[in-house]
């Protein structure tokens, strides 16, 4: 998932045997060497803040840039928001934008978004198909384990239930 170009080893002609990994712990991290004796793999970028070369189109703040939007308060405080080569309104984008907002569920509601006759020729953009594309086959945040419990009454009883970090 590391995307640095300092991440990956130098153009040479490696074989299958130079990839062979080895795992060692060193500073509550992993250690991975590979390529060549002192070549070490990291899982995560080292420089902060950790910034992928590639950002997610699924990122509503990708699409907004320069506004950064984190929640759907964000989106709507934003005057005018993308248009998508004119695919699609105001309203409509303001709608997708504020889907991608919302970790657990934007898959659905992105799909259900275009699956509308009225929307499903707006994949005609190839931003949008970007956005499509991310939204389907990028992976987003996950709670953590210890916080893998489904709420039993709405709103809950218990705070911690559902939040993520």
């Amino acid at each position: 998932m590391n995307t640095e170009p300092e991440a990956f080893p130098p153009v040479a002609p490696w074989t299958q045997k130079h990839s062979e990994l080895k795992w060692q712990m060193g500073d509550g991290i992993y250690l991975v060497q590979a390529y060549m004796p002192q070549f070490f793999l990291y899982c995560r970028p080292k420089k902060r803040p950790f910034t992928h070369r590639f950002p997610s189109t699924a990122t509503p703040s990708f699409l907004t840039d320069p506004h950064p939007v984190a929640t759907e308060d964000d989106v709507l405080h934003i005057k005018n928001l993308p248009s998508f080569d004119d695919a699609i309104g105001q309203r409509d984008s303001e709608l997708l934008i504020s889907y991608l907002t919302v970790p657990y569920i934007r898959l659905p509601l992105v799909m259900t978004f275009f699956s509308t006759e009225d929307r499903i020729h707006s994949l005609k953009s190839k931003k949008l198909q970007d956005v499509l594309d991310s939204v389907l086959f990028e992976p987003g945040r996950y709670l953590p384990a210890y916080m893998n419990e489904e709420p039993h009454d709405v709103p809950t009883s218990n705070p911690k239930v559902g939040l993520a970090i």
